[in-house]
């Protein structure tokens, strides 16, 4: 920071300054939330003249070889480092895995047992010629990654934008928040938590597991950058860029990469690595134009061609995209990267078959890439293969047992299967899911099935609307036990939730009451109810009471000598499934059309303009829209209706939760709750299902509902 002056000491003249402030006391000042946490990275920079001096050090040690530095231990006059610090014996079987350079980034070493002295004859020891943190800072700026306990060396790492994995105890610092596996403060950092306190061997056990697949990850390039140099008439200087690209150091490759191109606009080496270093920036624009002369110059280079189809991919240019991911795989048929990219732009096109060919190519190559398992897990699942999807998801979580959403859509499968003990078990990981947005927190344990006689129990709002109607029923089973509730959920839930079950205190979502004893997410009392079969669901419907003089208001507004029907065609925008589960009004209307005698009642939320001047073109539509003012008003209206037809949307819930007729229309892979196959559910037994024979295809699925009602 240039333009800041840097004191040792604070003078005795204090004129000079307008105000003071305390360093940890700037968050407060700041206004700092997890939203808005200053994370640019690098924010420290290290001299570039001892970033070049030990650079040079380390290509005489390290070779071609991965370079990991090290910290095992703290401080030992800080109170508590015992609890952070691990004994340097412990990681004697990480420091066996090949490929790897280990540079001891440790000040002092105390450990003096045999094994110690084993491992120390591992790594590579300069820090008896470390002057200061500059020192330490230009030594990690040349390392592809920083492995270490709570120290300083941690958050040095991470201010200077260096992938840094923290091992975490368990009674962590305050900075890296319980359960998280990321940090805001430092974006380029990976936590692995201590899960049981003093117990080691689990996280070392993570960091073995996970080590091999990020050096896999990180290696694929070097060779071909390494292979250019040697070739290149300018050794020298193309050796320069290959290093800062294994260090990850995107600005400085982007500016010697983008002089390198100037001076020599022949060698297509260096458009390669500016487009690398532009793209790893997300400055897509301009990556593009470098990566599209790259390939111009070095037409036979796979690895070119597959990095332009990924800039291509995220630009909008599909077609653009597939070209070079072909190229690519011609160019080089066992480039597993083209392979498992162009199987996810496949996928993401619909194209889920020539997708599964791809993944499935790409593993033939490496067998034990998480990730694409992951992903051929995801297409198996949309093909309605529930067995093969959660063997893929099962490979994975054995190759990193920290893939967390691969545990996340295991459990999705489990409960679509009906393995309902399984399923909700592995259903926990959805808070270790990375960008999954914590719960509020609460002073309170969290519950795990002790009696409830007498006690008192926040139950915390999570998801949607659609979940917590569909697990209100389970405060019925709690005061059953003895507990007295308290019930957070949305605004619009409130009236309704409140009537329904009186013995209940319900709450806003981001209110925690005082003086509770235990607290349980919503979506985790199926768990630890015991849930584990449809017979244990608790199944008395209806359990939602809808209000009876809105529901007589209502009888009278939508009055009718026909059949009510009310319709619904689409979901929330923002759920991660809406393309699929939600269809064209247009299609809907197939049915209005063919039955003029019957009342269609719309209840969709947010018509577009369009939608509310179609829906005005049929006489046989009432629409409601803004005078559904909340979930209350709106269980009034369905409970006036014959039958409700909705796609998957909390509408097909609270038309369950009330008792009232549904058909509930799905698309082609529904979601877990409503069972893979299924025509009825144990969760609404008034409810049909009807489920979409051919992907996408909402048009045969109406014709059928149309039969259905006539």
């Amino acid at each position: 920071y240039p333009n800041i002056e840097v004191l040792k000491a604070l003078p005795n003249d204090h004129s000079a300054w307008d105000y003071h402030c305390y360093i940890m006391s700037m968050p407060l000042a700041f206004g700092t939330t997890l939203d808005n946490v200053p994370a640019q990275l690098p924010y420290l920079r290290s001299p570039a003249n001892r970033v070049q001096y030990w650079g040079e050090r380390l290509a005489q040690t390290a070779g071609d070889r991965v370079r990991v530095g090290l910290v095992w231990a703290g401080g030992r006059r800080l109170r508590d480092d015992r609890q952070r610090s691990i004994p340097l014996e412990c990681f004697a079987d990480l420091l066996t895995l090949d490929g790897i350079a280990w540079i001891s980034l440790q000040k002092e070493v105390s450990d003096d047992s045999e094994i110690a002295r084993v491992c120390l004859d591992k790594m590579t020891d300069w820090m008896p010629e470390i002057v200061d943190f500059a020192d330490t800072a230009s030594l990690i700026d040349n390392l592809d990654l920083v492995i270490s306990v709570d120290t300083s060396v941690a958050h040095l790492a991470g201010a200077l934008g260096k992938p840094v994995w923290l091992l975490n105890r368990y009674s962590c610092d305050w900075r890296w928040m319980i359960e998280r596996e990321d940090s805001p403060w430092y974006p380029s950092m990976r936590i692995f938590n201590q899960p049981v306190r003093d117990d080691w061997d689990i996280v070392l056990q993570g960091v073995k597991t996970a080590l091999p697949e990020w050096v896999r990850s990180l290696v694929p390039a070097r060779p071909k950058l390494t292979q250019l140099a040697h070739t290149d008439p300018l050794r020298e200087e193309a050796e320069r860029i290959i290093r800062l690209f294994e260090a990850r150091q995107w600005p400085e490759l982007e500016s010697l990469s983008r002089s390198f191109t100037e001076r020599h606009p022949a060698q297509g080496f260096g458009f390669k690595a500016l487009g690398i270093a532009l793209k790893m920036q997300k400055q897509d624009a301009q990556a593009l134009t470098a990566l599209q002369r790259a390939s111009e110059l070095l037409p036979l280079d796979a690895d070119v061609h597959n990095n332009l189809a990924n800039v291509l991919k995220e630009s909008g240019d599909i077609d653009g995209a597939r070209r070079h991911y072909a190229i690519a795989l011609e160019r080089d048929p066992r480039l597993d990267d083209a392979h498992s990219n162009l199987a996810v732009l496949l996928y993401d096109q619909g194209e889920v078959e020539q997708a599964i060919s791809h993944f499935e190519q790409a593993l033939a190559i490496k067998p034990d890439s998480s990730h694409t398992l992951f992903n051929l897990g995801v297409a198996r699942k949309d093909m309605r293969q529930p067995a093969q999807a959660l063997a893929c998801y099962e490979k994975a979580m054995a190759i990193d047992p920290q893939h967390h959403d691969a545990r996340w859509n295991a459990a999705l499968v489990l409960l679509s299967m009906g393995e309902f003990e399984r399923g909700w078990t592995l259903y926990e990981s959805r808070f270790l899911r990375k960008g999954r947005k914590p719960l509020q927190e609460t002073p309170y344990p969290l519950w795990h099935g002790e009696s409830l006689a007498g006690k008192r129990l926040l139950i915390q709002a999570e998801q949607g609307y659609g979940d917590t109607i569909q697990i209100a029923r389970y405060l019925e089973t709690l005061d059953a036990l003895g507990a007295k509730c308290w019930f957070q959920c949305h605004d619009s839930l409130m009236s309704l939730i409140k009537r329904s079950y009186p013995k209940a205190t319900v709450i806003p979502s981001n209110v925690c009451p005082l003086d509770l004893d235990y607290r349980i997410p919503m979506m985790s009392l199926p768990l630890a109810l015991k849930t584990f079969s449809e017979e244990a669901i608790p199944g008395k419907v209806p359990y939602l009471v809808a209000d009876p003089r809105r529901i007589a208001d209502w009888k009278q507004r939508i009055a009718s000598t026909g059949k009510l029907v009310g319709i619904a065609w689409r979901g929330n925008p923002t759920h991660v499934n809406d393309a699929k589960r939600s269809m064209p009004l247009e299609t809907l209307l197939a049915l209005v059309k063919a039955h003029p005698s019957i009342q269609f009642v719309s209840l969709q939320k947010q018509l577009t303009p369009a939608e509310r001047k179609r829906l005005g073109q049929f006489q046989n539509i009432l629409i409601l829209d803004k005078e559904l003012k909340d979930f209350d008003e709106t269980a009034a209206v369905i409970r006036n209706l014959d039958l409700m037809i909705t796609i998957d949307s909390v509408l097909l819930h609270l038309a369950g939760a009330l008792g009232t007729p549904a058909w509930g229309l799905l698309a082609y892979c529904p979601e877990w709750r409503w069972r893979l196959g299924r025509k009825d559910s144990p969760w609404y037994p008034g409810i049909q299902l009807y489920t979409q024979a051919v992907a996408g295809d909402w048009a045969s699925l109406v014709k059928r509902l149309s039969r259905q009602l006539k």
